[in-house]
């Protein structure tokens, strides 16, 4: 990726058998998401 200091929370996808394409969130995992964003690291690697 070209843009840097941007990090996302953890994703997963939604219903792989009727949405394929769609991802959501893991709210579970904000906290720890930022928390690694502060430290300069994705919590997860990115889908590309």
């Amino acid at each position: 990726m070209i843009k840097s200091m941007f990090f996302f929370v953890p994703m997963k996808q939604d219903d792989p058998a009727k949405k394929p394409t769609s991802l959501v969130c893991d709210f579970t995992k904000v906290y720890d998401a930022l928390k690694a964003a502060e430290e300069g690291k994705q919590l997860q690697p990115l889908f590309l």
